[in-house]
């Protein structure tokens, strides 16, 4: 199974490890089994039914759940220009 990070909507944040907080550095985000992953997911929106309302781009209401399972092969992170390359994370070139 793959591992996972959890997003909560609540929060505006990324999980910490087991269990302890949340962060806004995806660096730092707790990394879990998808197994437990999904069990806390599960858990903390009563199987889907616990949802938040937030803005969408076009000012349109979005209900949306609190917490939000992530497939870590699933992410890309991209560097911003202006902004420094997350810590331990080599610049790619091209060739």
């Amino acid at each position: 199974m793959a591992d996972c990070l959890i997003w909560s909507n609540e929060h505006g944040a990324w999980w910490a490890p087991d269990r302890t907080g949340y962060t806004t550095v995806i660096e730092a985000a707790g990394r879990y089994p998808q197994a437990q992953a999904e069990r806390i997911v599960a858990d903390a929106t009563v199987g889907g039914r616990i949802t938040v309302v937030r803005e969408g781009p076009r000012g349109e209401r979005l209900t949306v759940p609190t917490e939000v399972l992530v497939v870590l092969a699933d992410i890309r992170l991209v560097d911003v220009p202006g902004l420094p390359l997350a810590h331990g994370r080599e610049e790619e070139t091209g060739g």
